[in-house]
């Protein structure tokens, strides 16, 4: 029989379970659509560079359809109902089969360093925790820190619709955070409010419940009424940059039989406007965009053509495309199929 211990905590069901498993990285985690890890899976890894790994929307042959998650020894995974970070969520810290009434519901998800207990970030909500599942369930939607663990601000533009206009409460879930919110998107407005996770600062704004502490919103009514009126944030992180722990890499054996790849790794600009970062480790890369809190993740086939796949605050997405070359072999431009171009 398995070993079960559920945990309430600030509206999240801490789960840990545990089935035998092996052949899961440290830092990955793989989800799976069947139970007992079979079926169609499909696998992340926190990098060295990341604060966690942010998937904000799965692809569609992922999207509700998780049954068991494979968990690696460094980390942990918080699943969600909802793209975006939002609706009920459920903690993982071992592998197993999904909760029931989160099996075939996920449809973003979170990995964390195990030690944290919870990823870093501003949780907004529309009431308070219940600690009943057949009481209402708040409207509850996570704003996390950055992927990159060397960039310490989050920028929201625009709320989810879902509560956009509709949270009344506040939790910073981790220390030495720091949030601004706007009345309108785009950090626009008249209004803007700061506030940090030191409750000295909150007068009697803040209270403790058995399941943790919230902020109410009401209370700030002399500087702003902001309660059911933020319609972007901005999440900031003021304490010092920890890495996970990665495991060491396998020796090379025949450097002259590994294929170099193209370099496409720092700063680029893009011809819409945005900056992008770009690390790459073979012919593998991640990016990162802080306007819309976007990942991507993608490979340099060895035919020269470029694909990638993103999440963010403005969507998911996809693109491909060629590398455009400059003196002495050195990438300076990435045209995409879509029309859009990358220089630097």
């Amino acid at each position: 029989m398995n070993r079960m211990r559920s945990v309430w905590m600030v509206g999240l069901l801490v789960v840990c379970l545990g089935l035998s498993v092996a052949a899961v990285g440290p830092n990955e985690v793989i989800a799976w659509t069947a139970a007992g890890f079979q079926g169609t899976s499909m696998s992340w890894t926190v990098e060295s560079h990341m604060r966690h790994r942010l998937v904000s929307s799965l692809p569609a042959h992922m999207n509700d359809v998780i049954s068991s998650l494979e968990i690696g020894s460094n980390v942990a995974v918080l699943i969600f109902k909802h793209a975006n970070f939002g609706g009920w969520a459920v903690v993982y810290s071992s592998s197993d089969n999904v909760y029931p009434y989160m099996n075939d519901e996920t449809s973003s998800l979170i990995i964390f360093p195990k030690s944290q207990g919870l990823p870093y970030g501003v949780e907004l909500s529309d009431r308070p925790y219940t600690n009943s599942v057949s009481n209402h369930i708040p409207n509850r939607w996570f704003f996390p820190l950055p992927e990159n663990a060397g960039h310490t601000e989050a920028e929201y533009p625009v709320v989810d619709g879902q509560i956009n206009d509709d949270a009344a409460y506040i939790l910073f879930e981790g220390p030495t955070l720091e949030a601004s919110f706007y009345e309108d998107i785009y950090f626009g407005g008249s209004h803007q409010l700061t506030l940090s996770n030191d409750p000295s600062e909150w007068g009697n704004a803040w209270y403790q419940s058995s399941m943790g502490v919230w902020f109410d919103l009401s209370h700030f009514a002399d500087s702003w009424d902001v309660k059911n009126k933020i319609s972007s944030l901005k999440v900031r992180w003021t304490g010092v940059t920890i890495f996970l722990p990665m495991p060491p890499m396998p020796q090379v054996q025949d450097v002259a039989a590994q294929p170099v790849y193209p370099d496409i790794s720092g700063i680029w600009q893009s011809s819409f406007g945005y900056e992008y970062e770009i690390w790459q480790e073979g012919n593998r890369f991640t990016w990162y965009n802080g306007r819309f809190a976007e990942n991507g993740e993608g490979m340099i086939r060895d035919d020269g053509r470029i694909l990638v796949e993103w999440s963010g605050s403005n969507g998911p997405g996809q693109d491909s495309g060629n590398l455009v070359y400059g003196r002495n072999d050195v990438v300076t431009d990435i045209v995409w199929d879509s029309g859009n171009m990358f220089f630097r």
